[in-house]
């Protein structure tokens, strides 16, 4: 049976994964999975034999050869099986994270604002309501992934150890968490934290010389910096945008329903621009207009009867 080229590359990262072997077996591996692959192949689908293939084998491939077999036999598995695995593995691997995530999510909640739009112009009650309780967890999600907000988290968990832990733990515990504020601050767009790194470096270099009490105050300036940071309060803005949407929905009052959410969608535009650079219209994507009998998102996850769902308050840094 035939086997593509994808196939052959996941069999041998499988593999390689499940028998940690050395880097530098690599391509001879890759070499053996493509001799065991050719040898399952009917004649009819095998390639021309080159001129003296005995040479092409050394004694490292055939005994790699055999260990492949071997685990093969031993795990009850098939190259079919070993290629989905790792497709699997590659599939996962395409989810978005860390900005790119964040965009993500913008996107998400701008086409629910669209999705509470339509119902709000419609007059439908429940619907919107609906809408406005999935995307109250949506915006309390971007608050945690705002950059400055991760540099914040790890900010707080050094002065949490600083205060609570013994010296020699404090300093080890809260030079990780400043290493941890470090790495967000060099990877996020500039336009997403203030410059705070070289501050976070030298509230580092303080905690590592055993100055805890210079070092955590270091750390609280930096605080009340990101605090001010305004992709944070975009999203606090948008929050509370979305809570007064929700109120105006229980009183029926859809032009102020209008609105709040014409308000909600403009901080989420600015927020986008920040994250992506540019903005990206999702009126209607994602989210198609309803038709009779036709299952949209907003009725994809249930609607809880008799009550709206709250819009949640903003979290609290992790712990």
């Amino acid at each position: 049976m035939g086997r593509t080229y994808v196939q052959v590359l996941a069999c041998y990262h499988f593999i390689w994964g499940a028998m940690t072997m050395r880097t530098h077996k690599a391509v001879l591996l890759v070499a053996v999975v493509g001799l065991v692959l050719g040898a399952c192949r009917p004649e009819s689908q095998k390639p021309a034999k080159p001129a003296q293939p005995s040479a092409q084998i050394s004694n490292q491939q055939q005994q790699l050869m055999e260990e492949i077999l071997g685990y093969l036999k031993q795990s009850g598995s098939t190259l079919e099986t070993l290629a989905r695995e790792v497709q699997r593995r590659e599939t996962l691997e395409r989810v978005p994270s860390g900005i790119e995530r964040l965009g993500t999510d913008v996107r998400v909640a701008k086409a629910l604002v669209s999705a509470a739009r339509r119902a709000a112009t419609a007059k439908s009650t429940e619907k919107t309501a609906g809408t406005l309780g999935r995307l109250g967890p949506v915006l309390v999600g971007l608050r945690s992934q705002i950059p400055a907000a991760l540099i914040t988290q790890h900010l707080e968990r050094a002065l949490v150890a600083i205060s609570t832990s013994s010296a020699e733990e404090a300093v080890n515990l809260a030079s990780a968490y400043l290493l941890g504020a470090v790495d967000v601050a060099m990877k996020a767009p500039a336009r997403l934290v203030p410059d705070v790194m070289k501050d976070i470096e030298k509230a580092k270099a303080r905690v590592d010389g055993n100055n805890l009490t210079k070092g955590a105050n270091q750390i609280l300036t930096i605080l009340e910096r990101l605090s001010e940071h305004e992709s944070i309060s975009l999203v606090e803005k948008a929050i509370g945008e979305g809570r007064s949407a929700q109120e105006a929905v229980a009183r029926e009052a859809w032009p102020v329903v209008a609105a709040e959410l014409d308000q909600l969608d403009r901080l989420l535009a600015e927020l986008q621009e920040k994250i992506e650079g540019e903005v990206t219209a999702v009126e209607a994507e994602e989210v198609p207009e309803a038709e009779e009998e036709e299952i949209t998102p907003e009725r994809v996850v249930p609607e809880a009867e008799g009550a709206m769902a709250p819009i949640p308050e903003a979290a609290a840094p992790a712990d």
